[in-house]
């Protein structure tokens, strides 16, 4: 059994599979998607690695922060989202961006930065959580928010 490296189709055969063998892919259109995600994931990377390595730059990693302390550090961004949307402000540290959009920037790199130090795979849990949030029910079984 031959499996389309991107989709996951199965093929019996090589005969089956056609042309596209040669590179794991069944369609150019498998192959451009799993190209895009692959890109996606290497940029993600690229940039974990930079927040991190300014935040052990400037002293964040001298010890190591407890995993639950990172968490409700990303909670106190979100929070300050809610601030700054509550109170239609802009941000006072980059004011070309409100404050809500400068928050939210900050929960990423927080989720970044200790994703790159525990070496979590956020970027591809991204993918392959998207891809099983289209094939949920509508409002995932009923919930109310």
């Amino acid at each position: 059994m031959i499996k389309c490296k991107n989709c996951k189709k199965e093929f019996k055969d090589y005969e089956d599979w056609g042309m596209m063998y040669e590179s794991l892919f069944c369609s150019d259109e498998c192959a451009n998607t799993y190209k895009e995600k692959t890109n996606f994931i290497c940029w993600f990377r690229q940039i974990q690695k930079e927040v991190y390595q300014t935040a052990t730059e400037k002293g964040w990693w001298n010890v190591e922060r407890e995993i639950g302390t990172q968490i409700a550090l990303m909670h106190s961004e979100l929070s300050e989202a809610l601030e700054g949307i509550r109170e239609d402000k802009r941000s006072d540290k980059i004011p070309e961006f409100l404050a809500i959009e400068e928050e939210f920037a900050d929960v990423i790199i927080r989720i970044m930065d200790t994703s790159e130090y525990y070496e979590y795979r956020v970027a591809e849990a991204l993918i392959a959580k998207m891809k099983y949030n289209k094939n949920r029910e509508y409002r995932h079984g009923g919930k109310k928010f």
